[in-house]
């Protein structure tokens, strides 16, 4: 499993994405039993977008989009690097779910929750 953030333009978020998406996207794969891949198979995951809402409940007021956001997508690549499969991927959370309290300015949870939707949904999706 590799993570590319290249062009996302966020240093420290991209270097938190980078550390932690491969160990969910692990975990992910193989709670859903998607860790038989054959031998030699990468699975390549390049972020392209990362929104942080700016309302503790997610909907800020003339946004299409509710909640906290990440978008990119999976790649899987053979030994050779021929693409096997690629898929478009989102992952979605709301800033302060129940039980958390308010963790609106608290970046790198939010970070840390969108990482684990956008693994379970990359896990479900190839």
């Amino acid at each position: 499993v590799s993570v590319e953030t290249d062009g996302l333009g966020l240093p420290a978020i991209s270097a938190d994405i980078r550390r932690a998406l491969p160990r969910y996207l692990a975990i992910a794969l193989a709670e859903a039993g998607r860790d038989d891949f054959p031998a030699g198979t990468r699975l390549v995951v390049r972020v392209t977008e990362v929104y942080l809402s700016s309302s503790p409940d997610g909907d800020d007021v003339g946004s299409l989009s509710t909640g906290d956001a990440m978008e990119g997508e999976a790649r899987l690549l053979d030994a050779q690097g021929r693409v096997l499969l690629r898929k478009r991927l989102s992952g979605r959370a709301t800033p302060s779910p129940a039980g958390f309290g308010s963790i609106v300015t608290n970046e790198r949870r939010r970070i840390d929750a969108l990482l684990q939707s956008f693994a379970y949904w990359a896990a479900r999706s190839i």
